[in-house]
């Protein structure tokens, strides 16, 4: 058997190259989504933008704290938040196998680590840094 080690990126840590095609990829995911809003009526719309600016992909993309892959491929991940069972897990889906990625802090941006120290430090998500490095020292990172 051989092991491999798959490194995840939160968007800040992708070079130039890699953040202009997540900055396309996911340009293109919000064009085809639409917006919503209420016309006159007060009945719900769709409108689809022309275009988006690239800082408001980007916007949304650190927002929703997305997590990619090493040539800004987007990691099929999903973090669990509130009241659900799984709440403060990371999961990464690799080619149809889930792999719980909670505990994984040194191959996490910072984005993710930070749901892991929120378990011991509660959901204080204005937390310093010097407190943030501290819950993933307790943990042992």
């Amino acid at each position: 058997m051989k092991q491999v080690t798959i490194n995840l990126y939160s968007f800040s840590e992708l070079s130039k190259e890699a953040q202009q095609k997540a900055i396309y990829e996911h340009k293109e995911f919000l064009l085809q989504l639409g917006e919503e809003s209420e016309n006159e009526d007060g009945e719900m719309i769709t409108e689809y933008p022309d275009d988006y600016e690239d800082d408001c992909v980007i916007e949304n993309i650190e927002a929703n704290e997305y997590i990619y892959f090493e040539d800004g491929q987007l990691a099929s991940c999903t973090t669990y938040t509130g009241e659900h069972e799984k709440s403060g897990i990371t999961e990464l889906k690799f080619h149809g196998r889930i792999y719980d990625i909670t505990n994984t802090v040194e191959m996490l941006p910072r984005s993710v680590a930070f749901s892991i120290a929120n378990r011991f430090y509660g959901s204080d998500y204005n937390m310093s840094k010097s407190t943030f490095d501290n819950a993933v020292k307790e943990l042992g990172y």
